[in-house]
């Protein structure tokens, strides 16, 4: 390899533990709009409707754990009604404005940034943003974790753990213990 692609190759982080922990979520909404979760189309994530002043915003706290470099992914669709847009931001050092087609398809989508202002003392100062345009927006398998290549989807092992104990209460309320 020439020293330009052993430079890219040894700058390549790869992460793969998810931080967005779906059972465990602080998200704060604020403005107006609408933000479900839970919904059919958007498992490990949530369903928005910004505002038509764009004042929405989603903030997940408590996501981002060092400094270092960061990638956000996420699967995105907007409504077949028009084309979304959403502006994603990462511990308010770089963001990226992503916008949906009309095409009404999945589109994957990453971010990645290098966090240099983690914050210890102050865990609501490490988030991940999302700030939804005027349309319908649906957000789903969100990963976000340490590293400059987004790695594919998995759930955080603490929603891996939730469903192993919901599953468990099931069978205990089932059995009449």
């Amino acid at each position: 390899l020439d020293a330009l692609s052993t430079e890219k190759v040894d700058n390549i982080e790869i992460g793969g533990r998810n931080y967005y922990i779906h059972s465990n979520r602080r998200i704060v909404k604020s403005g107006a709009g609408t933000l479900t979760f839970n919904d059919v189309n958007t498992p490990y994530g949530f369903y928005a409707v910004g505002d038509r002043d764009q004042t929405i915003d989603i903030r997940m706290y408590d996501v981002i754990t060092e400094n270092g470099y960061w990638t956000v992914s996420f699967d995105c669709r907007g409504s077949e009604g028009g084309s979304g847009r959403t502006v994603v931001n990462i511990n308010g050092l770089g963001q990226k404005t992503i916008y949906t087609n009309v095409d009404n398809d999945w589109h994957r989508v990453s971010l990645t940034v290098e966090v240099t202002n983690f914050d210890e003392e102050n865990p609501d100062n490490n988030f991940v943003y999302f700030k939804p345009s005027w349309n319908y927006l649906w957000y789903r398998n969100i990963k976000i974790e340490k590293g400059t290549k987004p790695s594919d989807w998995t759930p955080a092992p603490e929603d891996v753990q939730a469903e192993i104990d919901d599953a468990k209460q099931e069978a205990l309320t089932a059995a009449g213990n």
